[in-house]
């Protein structure tokens, strides 16, 4: 009987400790600064010189401030409440392409953790896309090497850029290359391949053609890999 007492009373120990120790790890997790984006989505297409606003959730007074990155606009650092909201402005001139956009918080010790990029509770990050209103008039399409010097394939295995231009209608030049909207036609297949950012790797000997479409503007061009 008195076994069987000691065994109710350990067990009631090991679980007054497990509860202890699950109160102690929840209080921390609320104890820890959070920065949160909730609006817009991640994937949302934006046009240059547009104006973007991005909406922010933290925890009350816990940072001195907060600020997007790359655009390193400041959000609301007198702001007690937990939300924080920033306009932030699209480069006029920025090329079509998938972006990241991240948000900082600055804790009031103002000292921010190295080395985390846009991961970690006091930091977030979404990917805006920011493309043209308007489809192009025109393509122009080049292969240029990893240094952006123009040259064609030397052997198998190898992998050069498909620099693509679109001129549009006001007659700006812009780089889409990395656009969403560009697409990667090879005939025949098996001689390159080519993926959403216009790498293209040379796979097997032979000539092929690739056929670049943004919007109705197309231009095709022809690779040999010797």
């Amino acid at each position: 009987m008195k076994g069987g007492v000691n065994v109710m009373r350990n067990t009631l120990k090991k679980a007054a400790a497990l509860s202890f120790f699950c109160l102690f790890v929840a209080s921390l997790a609320a104890q820890t600064p959070f920065v949160k984006i909730t609006s817009p989505a991640s994937g949302t297409v934006v046009h240059p010189g547009e104006s973007l606003t991005i909406n922010v959730d933290a925890t009350p007074s816990a940072f001195r401030t907060i600020f997007v990155v790359p655009f390193a606009s400041l959000m609301d650092k007198s702001s007690k409440s937990p939300h924080y909201v920033v306009t932030i402005q699209i480069p006029s001139d920025l090329a079509s392409a998938a972006y990241p956009v991240g948000v900082i918080g600055v804790p009031m010790s103002g000292a921010i953790g190295k080395n985390e990029g846009l991961t970690g509770p006091d930091r977030d990050s979404i990917m805006i896309d920011v493309e043209r209103s308007e489809s192009p008039k025109r393509l122009s399409a080049k292969l240029l090497d990893l240094y952006n010097v123009p040259d064609g394939f030397h052997h198998v295995g190898e992998i050069r850029r498909l620099y693509v231009t679109g001129t549009f209608a006001d007659g700006t030049k812009v780089l889409l290359s990395r656009s969403k909207l560009t697409t990667y036609e090879i005939d025949p297949p098996g001689v390159v391949t080519a993926n959403e950012d216009g790498m293209v790797t040379a796979i097997s000997s032979g000539s092929a053609e690739i056929t670049v479409q943004n919007g109705d503007a197309t231009v095709v061009i022809v690779l040999t890999v010797p």
